[in-house]
């Protein structure tokens, strides 16, 4: 054990010491081309001046991971700077490589002439201010997109007998509290949840983003107890929960703000739809332990009521179709958070956000509410999502 216990910690180091001298490298090149191209030209900014600024923004965010036990206005603006920055360092390496890209095929194939052109140094400066400009533009706009709610709204039919004539179900994923996602925040979206007057909320998973106390801090159990829905608010874990390796302490607090947490089981809500909720496939790998399969889950309900299943990652549609499930709720994906990250998770999930019928299974994946990492979301929006449920026999009703 003690020598498991020293290879461990040596793993742990090397790693660091890796992570660290790549995320160096990488800031510092960028850093290197904003000091040529933009800051070098200014004559009242000194090197080392810049120089200090932008390591201290570079790793301002693991600085603040180091502290986030130790909360404060500090290790908040701290976090915030440096969520922003990964983002800015995002999109620079995509702009700036395919710069690079241009220049070196222009050099190779382009006449001298050509060359002379590319070198001029007022043609870098222009260039470095579009770049600047283009990375600005989006880190507004990804601002706007994080910040600004929509609610995304979708008329489900089942093949099946609704009791009542009609359901709304509330679904939020992905909400992520933390130092970025505070009360407020949190605050903001109950008051959403609440003027669409649900009968059904349910929570899809990472309502934190990986630590618990931002949650006790921020007294989001007294928000969550103010959400008003007829039926209740029901809940499963997704990725983010299972990070901290104590997920029963976080259920625990979870169940003491109102949700009702589903894990790998099923609940009847008013004798009329059925509710079920899956562990996640992640949490479920790092804590080794069996993630039932959806027909075990299901094995003793009433096929000819309704079912709806949440599950963190949108995964398993055939086997859920199979299994009988009138409708599926995940998130995980943020729709990719910043494109062209979506171009990724689209071929990696069947869907990765919207609507798909397949069969008699109707599958909803949310964008999610929050943020993870940059607090900017770049061809996606922060999103509630409304379903209107109605049986078949209701249909003409709408």
């Amino acid at each position: 054990m003690a020598h498991g216990g020293i290879l461990s910690t040596v793993l742990k180091v090397l790693f660091l010491m890796a992570f660290i001298s790549v995320y160096g490298g990488i800031n510092y090149y960028i850093g290197k081309r904003i000091w040529r191209g933009i800051f070098s030209h200014i004559s009242f900014i000194r090197r080392k001046v810049y120089w200090i600024i932008h390591w201290t923004i570079a790793f301002s965010y693991i600085i603040a991971a180091l502290l986030r036990k130790y909360p404060n206005k500090v290790v908040l603006f701290l976090d915030f700077i440096g969520s922003l920055w990964l983002g800015v360092l995002f999109y620079l390496i995509i702009l700036l490589i395919f710069i690079d890209l241009i220049k070196l095929l222009l050099k190779k194939f382009a006449k001298k002439k050509v060359e002379k052109i590319i070198n001029n140094s007022k043609l870098q400066v222009s260039l470095s201010l579009i770049v600047a400009i283009m990375v600005i533009g989006l880190l507004i706009s990804g601002l706007w997109s994080a910040y600004n709610i929509k609610v995304s709204t979708y008329n489900v039919t089942v093949e099946k007998t609704l009791e009542d004539k009609d359901m709304k179900i509330v679904m939020v994923s992905d909400i992520h509290i933390g130092n970025v996602i505070d009360g407020e925040r949190v605050r903001k979206m109950v008051d959403k949840i609440n003027e669409l007057n649900p009968d059904l909320v349910l929570m899809v998973g990472d309502i934190i983003d990986s630590e618990l106390e931002p949650f006790l801090d921020y007294n989001i159990k007294d928000i969550f107890k103010d959400i008003k829905s007829v039926h209740g608010v029901y809940a499963v874990l997704g990725n983010h929960e299972g990070f901290g390796g104590n997920t029963e302490r976080i259920v625990e607090a979870y169940e003491a703000a109102g949700l009702k947490v589903l894990e790998d089981e099923v609940v009847l809500v008013n004798d009329s739809i059925y509710i079920a909720g899956r562990v996640d496939v992640s949490t479920a790998t790092s804590k080794r332990i069996n993630r039932k399969s959806v027909k075990d889950i299901l094995s003793k309900v009433d096929k000819k009521k309704p079912i709806i299943i949440m599950d963190h990652q949108p995964l398993e549609f055939d086997k859920v179709q199979a299994a009988g499930v009138d409708l599926m709720v995940s998130g995980h994906t943020h729709r990719g958070q910043l494109a062209p990250i979506n171009l990724i998770t689209s071929r990696i999930f069947e869907l990765d956000y919207g609507y798909m019928k397949k069969g008699s299974l109707n599958v909803i994946v949310s964008s999610g509410y929050g943020t993870w990492g940059p607090p900017i979301r770049v061809g996606s929006q922060s999103e509630i999502v409304e379903i209107n449920l109605q049986g078949e026999e209701n249909e003409g009703d709408y």
